[in-house]
């Protein structure tokens, strides 16, 4: 947000002719329900994360140089360590090469969309509660403070997570190729295998608060590529993923 703010108001200065939308866009982005977390949800909230973003991207495309494909090193996240940033059309990435080349955020330009922006889970203060929540009826909600409301929605939240759909988690042998489809937004990424993988999909859940109580929400799907390592005589083994876009039918 503070990069493309910084974009914004360098429009601004050079009097770009699209700087009054762009400043509605990096308000709309700005809003602060997505920044913070507790009683409502807020970070935890995948639309309003995917909202903030969105509205984001769009402030930063109409005021971004429309020149060809580029990389670029800055420090665009703020944590005193340079980033990478490529640039094509229609993907851009932004790789942290002091985390081991971690790619970081992935942007689908055309369609506002950050298909990266997933929250894991991680342990917070309020957690501590959820063992002792109850099940209140819902008939019994409208005599509770919100603020003073310790309930779960369902039971076993306390437990160690395990996926609420069937199917969802599931090990895929011999793959080369993954189709990831986002129909809304007409989004269709695709990663390629080099040689053909074992792929391990499980769901990523959190629980977090909300004006219900403590609730289970789906942030995203974790995907992890595994190649078996056998090495002999000095043989090296050379694996690859490839990311790209297809037009979406």
């Amino acid at each position: 947000m503070l990069a493309v703010s910084a974009s914004v108001e360098r429009a601004r200065l050079e009097h770009h002719p699209r700087t009054p939308e762009a400043e509605r866009h990096l308000h709309q982005g700005q809003c602060n329900c997505a920044y913070w977390h507790g009683l409502f949800g807020g970070l935890y909230v995948p639309h309003l994360r995917s909202a903030a973003m969105s509205a984001l991207l769009a402030a930063e495309e109409l005021v971004a140089d429309p020149g060809p494909s580029r990389l670029s090193v800055l420090d665009h996240d703020g944590d005193g360590h340079d980033d990478l940033v490529f640039e094509a059309s229609t993907l851009r990435a932004f790789v942290a090469p002091h985390r081991g080349g971690l790619v970081y955020e992935l942007d689908h330009r055309p369609a506002r969309f950050c298909p990266s922006l997933v929250l894991g889970r991680r342990r917070e203060a309020y957690h501590e509660d959820v063992a002792h929540a109850g099940l209140v009826d819902e008939e019994e909600l409208g005599t509770i403070s919100a603020h003073d409301l310790v309930r779960a929605t369902e039971p076993g939240l306390a437990e160690p997570a395990a996926p609420r759909e069937p199917g969802a988690t599931a090990t895929h042998a011999d793959v080369l190729r993954v189709r990831l489809a986002c129909d809304e937004l007409a989004v269709l990424l695709t990663i390629e295998a080099t040689p053909a993988c074992t792929l391990w999909r499980r769901p990523i859940e959190t629980v977090s608060g909300s004006e219900r109580g403590f609730e289970a929400r789906y942030q995203g799907t974790c995907l992890v590529f595994v190649w078996p390592l056998m090495l002999s005589g000095g043989m090296p083994l050379e694996v690859a993923l490839s990311l790209g876009t297809e037009d979406s039918p």
